[in-house]
C-alpha cells in the first residue's frame, strides 16, 4: 500500500460537461470520492407511474442498499493499478457503477458515480434521472463523504414524454459508511480511520 502516495489526480479524463463537480471543486469534492471512499448506503424513495396499466397506477416506493465498491478492487493500490489495466485484459468503467433493485416494479437500476451521478433503469421505456439532466427536476440527492456534505437537484435526461413507466419523482440520500485505511506499514497505524475517515496521522515523509 506503501505505493500509492498521491491523490490528486484520477486514473481517467474528467468530463466537465457531464460532471456535477467544476473547476476547482474536482479536486476538492471528486478526488476523495474516488480515492477515499470503500463503500456506500443509498436510501431512496421514489415515485413511478406506470400509464400502460388499467387503470394507470402511480406508486411510491423507499428502498436502502449497500453499494460496494466493484470486487476487482482490493486494496488501495488496486484504484490506480486496476483502473488502468489494458482493455484487452478487464474492463474498468471510469466511473463507478452500483447496480440496486428499483422495488415494486422489481426493475434492474444503476448509480453512476465519479464524479458524476445518475440513475438508470433496466427499463426501455424509462427515463434516466441525474445531475447533468437537462429537463424537469425529479427530486434531489443528499451526499456525505469525507466530512463533506451538499445537495443536488436530480433532472431527467430526456424530455418528458409518455413512457411505460414514468418516474414522476426521486429523493436520495447518498452516504460513506466505509473508507480505505491507506496504512503505510510502517507500524504506525493507518492514516484514515475507516470508519469514519477521519485523518488519523500524517503522511510518512
Amino acid at each position: 500500500m506503501a505505493s500509492v502516495r498521491h491523490m490528486g489526480i484520477f486514473p481517467w479524463c474528467v468530463n466537465e460537461e457531464i460532471s456535477y463537480f467544476k473547476g476547482t471543486d474536482i479536486a476538492e469534492y471528486a478526488v476523495p470520492m474516488w480515492w477515499r471512499v470503500k463503500r456506500w448506503s443509498l436510501e431512496t424513495t421514489y415515485t413511478i407511474f406506470a400509464g400502460f396499466a388499467d387503470p394507470p397506477v402511480s406508486e411510491t416506493y423507499s428502498s436502502s442498499n449497500v453499494l460496494n465498491i466493484p470486487s476487482v478492487y482490493q486494496s488501495e493500490t488496486d484504484l490506480i493499478t486496476a483502473g488502468s489495466l489494458p482493455s484487452t485484459t478487464i474492463k474498468i468503467p471510469s466511473d463507478f457503477t452500483f447496480a440496486f433493485v428499483l422495488q415494486g416494479f422489481l426493475l434492474d437500476a444503476g448509480l453512476v458515480l465519479g464524479p458524476n451521478f445518475a440513475f438508470s433503469a433496466d427499463a426501455q421505456d424509462m427515463e434516466g434521472i441525474s445531475t447533468s439532466g437537462q429537463y424537469g427536476q425529479r427530486g434531489s440527492l443528499s451526499v456525505s463523504y469525507c466530512g463533506l456534505e451538499f445537495i443536488a437537484p436530480l433532472k431527467l435526461d430526456a424530455p418528458d414524454f409518455e413512457t411505460l413507466y414514468d418516474l414522476t419523482n426521486m429523493d436520495a440520500t447518498l452516504m460513506a459508511t466505509e473508507y480505505w485505511p491507506y496504512d503505510p506499514g510502517d507500524g504506525k497505524g493507518p492514516i484514515y480511520d475507516s470508519a469514519t475517515g477521519e485523518q488519523l496521522r500524517g503522511f510518512p515523509s
